[in-house]
């Protein structure tokens, strides 16, 4: 799902950024839906703060998950930056954070890379959008797959079914 756009090309952007290990440290899924701790509301915050950053941006759909985060971002022509340094402003300022209320400096909160596509039509963005905003109901589906090696392996399991359709189908 990588792009191979150019840094600043304008857009919209679906990305999904992992915690290290994929821990499920960002908060957990009840009845109600995905209840954020501590360390997840600083990561909704760093998110809103981020056009603040970066002008030249809109943010779109946004879901927190225990171990994840799933987002759209608008990028305007001319922007000086793009997507990847978007999110990689994104992870170093709010891991800081995290570390500093965790008394961890240094610690790894996000996986290094982060996937990200290129949204080219409303059909697109509006699957999207509905795939980043139900992501919390599938969580628990999802989360007994990854736990379960066996059952991978004899199903043939991946983690395609979890996406818009049309990202499955590039996998």
């Amino acid at each position: 799902m990588k792009t191979n756009n150019p840094e600043s090309e304008a857009g919209l952007y679906f990305f999904t950024i992992y915690t290290h290990r994929q821990e499920t440290r960002l908060g957990r899924i009840t009845r109600r839906g995905m209840r954020a701790n501590a360390l997840g509301r600083t990561t909704e915050a760093h998110w809103h703060n981020l056009s603040r950053v970066f002008p030249n941006i809109r943010l779109d759909a946004f879901t927190l998950m225990p171990d994840r985060i799933h987002g759209i971002i608008e990028i305007e022509e001319d922007a000086p930056h793009g997507i990847a340094t978007i999110l990689r402003t994104f992870k170093s300022f709010s891991a800081r954070e995290i570390n500093k209320i965790q008394q961890t400096p240094g610690n790894m909160i996000w996986q290094q890379v982060h996937d990200e596509c290129n949204l080219h039509d409303t059909a697109a963005l509006e699957e999207t959008q509905a795939f980043i905003m139900t992501a919390p109901t599938r969580w628990q589906d999802d989360h007994r797959q990854r736990l379960n090696p066996v059952s991978r392996q004899k199903t043939g399991y991946s983690l395609n079914w979890l996406l818009p359709s049309f990202l499955a189908a590039e996998v």
